[in-house]
């Protein structure tokens, strides 16, 4: 029923959108992506489907409104779907805010943010929101909270400040303390000691780009999860290099190859907290249309030894700059017992 009455708020408004656009600055933007791919998974029969799991394709509305003195008030809403699912789960909140932004203070918000430790190395993947992506694969760590490079932070503050000398500060923090926290691995725990919060500090000049983020998520009664990383991107003609070092601790945001309880491998996330790194290399080629891409990435878990390495090499053909095609295979291989995942990927993508 939530679904139902939300899909028709969603329709509401997009009906509405042309009234608002003459009474307000009111943008639309979004996305819609379909993928075909085949999944190999040791221990199991190859499966196929046609879906969009990864929720690249999104919709969302920004209302803006100058208030004088270099002052800009900001509403955002945005959604997550998947338009070829079959499981009915509708809409997902994506990036839902309002916010004041300042020429010379910055940008300062509420609501839910993607979290900035998230954002920098998300931009490195030249496959992220497909299936051959190097999140949760063994190239980047995964997981849903400050920490991560899947979700939104809830409950949140977000400030980013203005750009000195090309050095960039994005902090968010999420002081709830009412509400019960869920981990990775769906467990639910009384988080009444929340303030998790990320932070980075990013360059970027020209073909350059570098960052450096730290995140925190305090969970009561369990040890805290932290993070560290470091990365870049530069290019070069042609070419474009990029690369991000992590290092994690009482962390279930890393992979391996576990065993499922009917016997079968299952590639997805450590349920138990470990230390572990996990490193990540990307290659890109500009041909005409085509982007070639290459990418490598491995984790080393230090408690437990689930390390994995993570191998995915492909193209994108762009129609236009809003509309392209993508093919590729991904390889993720778990070093403690040898399995495996394999993925052979199509897709189509269309932005606007």
């Amino acid at each position: 029923m939530k679904t139902q009455i939300l899909q028709a708020s969603i329709a509401a408004i997009l009906a509405a959108a042309p009234v608002l656009s003459a009474t307000a600055d009111v943008k639309i933007f979004g996305g819609v992506q379909v993928e075909y791919s085949n999944e190999d998974l040791e221990g199991q029969s190859a499966e196929q489907g046609v879906d969009d799991t990864n929720f690249y394709s999104n919709i969302g509305f920004t209302a803006t409104e100058k208030l004088g003195n270099g002052m800009t008030a900001i509403a955002q809403i945005a959604f997550t779907f998947n338009p070829a699912g079959d499981d009915n789960t509708g809409f997902t909140n994506d990036d839902i805010f309002v916010a004041l932004e300042h020429k010379k203070w910055g940008f300062i918000g509420m609501g839910t943010f993607t979290s900035p430790y998230s954002s920098t190395g998300d931009r490195l993947d030249g496959f992220y929101e497909t299936n051959m992506e190097a999140v949760g694969a063994g190239g980047m760590t995964s997981g849903g909270t400050v920490i991560g490079h899947d979700g939104a932070v809830n409950s949140a503050i977000y400030y980013r400040s203005p750009t000195w000398n090309n050095l960039t500060i994005d902090y968010v923090i999420s002081p709830d303390e009412k509400n019960n926290g869920v981990l990775d691995n769906n467990t639910t725990v009384q988080d009444g000691d929340d303030n998790d919060f990320a932070v980075a500090l990013t360059y970027e000049q020209g073909p350059l780009y570098a960052f450096l983020a730290y995140g925190q998520n305090n969970i009561e009664d369990t040890n805290t999860e932290e993070a560290w990383k470091i990365g870049g991107q530069a290019s070069m003609g042609a070419h474009t290099l990029s690369a991000q070092y992590e290092w994690v601790s009482d962390s279930n945001s890393l992979v391996a190859q576990n065993t499922n309880a009917n016997g079968v491998s299952d590639f997805s996330e450590i349920t138990a907290t470990e230390d572990g790194e996990v490193w990540f290399l990307g290659y890109q080629f500009k041909a005409g249309n085509n982007t070639f891409i290459a990418q490598l990435g491995g984790t080393d878990s230090e408690d437990a030894g689930n390390d994995a390495d993570y191998f995915a090499l492909g193209m994108f053909h762009h129609f236009s700059k809003r509309t392209s095609f993508f093919a590729g295979y991904s390889e993720s291989d778990a070093n403690n017992n040898e399995a495996d995942r394999e993925v052979v990927s199509l897709g189509l993508r269309k932005d606007f």
